[in-house]
């Protein structure tokens, strides 16, 4: 069998804890843009593809972040 590498569509360094979930969201069918990652420091972000980034600049707060859904 033949190894494949897969390239990372995008990486998004928005949490300040590790990751425990992911989930994709499909707006139109069968086109995934939108991911919701959940993690251990309390928040639930969504990162659109579509979008450069999703995540503030270093040293802003969760309330400047438009990428929050939750936060706990």
């Amino acid at each position: 069998s033949e190894e494949v590498a897969i390239e990372p569509v995008a990486a998004y360094k928005c949490h300040s804890r590790r990751v425990k979930k992911l989930a994709v969201r499909f707006v139109e069918a069968g086109n995934p843009n939108v991911i919701w990652s959940a993690s251990e420091d309390g928040t639930l972000r969504q990162h659109d593809l579509r979008e450069v980034s999703s995540c503030p600049s270093a040293g802003s707060s969760n309330q400047e972040c438009r990428n929050v859904l939750v936060s706990s």
